[in-house]
């Protein structure tokens, strides 16, 4: 898939099952024809959809919270702003133009995640950085530019540490909550 709006994961041959899952989540929003592919790489799948990929993250964290039995297969769904070849230049002209979300006070981190490809994910962070006019924190930041390499595509996008969804810490904090709430009062003068 040459564009691609979503890039999510699954668990090693859960990869027609979360094609499914996701296709109902993204009819939820009103997409009644996703192009959902599951990639050469196991577990990994890609989407291009009219939905906003922000907004299903959303969707996503509600039916966490309420029904989080509809989320089976589903691990982790990343936002994908641009896509572009996956070449230094190109990937760093798409970071740069995606770099104005990050105000003068603000920090980020370079994230990238390789697969099928022999780009130097070094190189590639510090290429990025350089051409980002902003502090660099790699704990907490608050931004994150976000770098997925498939093959000979790219997926770059600018997000906050919420875009980023994953099932499985999210039906754990949801249990955090519920363990908390859950407990009786301490009675004790």
């Amino acid at each position: 898939m040459d564009e691609f709006d979503l890039l999510f994961t699954t668990y090693r041959g859960g990869e027609r099952r979360a094609a499914s899952e996701m296709a109902r989540f993204l009819r939820d929003l009103g997409d009644e024809s996703a192009d959902i592919e599951i990639t050469e790489f196991p577990g990994l799948l890609l989407a291009r959809t009219p939905a906003d990929p922000f907004e299903l993250i959303e969707h996503l964290r509600g039916i966490a919270e309420e029904e989080p039995w509809r989320i089976r297969s589903i691990l982790r769904v990343v936002p994908v702003e641009i896509t572009t070849d996956a070449s230094i230049q190109s990937v760093v002209q798409a970071a740069r133009g995606l770099a104005s979300k990050i105000g003068g006070d603000e920090t980020y981190r370079v994230d990238v995640e390789k697969r099928g490809s022999s780009l130097s994910g070094r190189e590639l962070i510090d290429a990025v950085a350089s051409a980002i006019d902003r502090k660099v924190k790699l704990e907490s930041p608050d931004w994150i530019v976000m770098v997925e390499i498939v093959g000979d595509r790219a997926g770059v996008s600018v997000l906050r540490e919420v875009d980023v969804f994953s099932s499985v810490k999210a039906k754990r904090d949801r249990g955090n909550r519920a363990d908390i709430n859950a407990r009786p009062a301490d009675s004790s003068p």
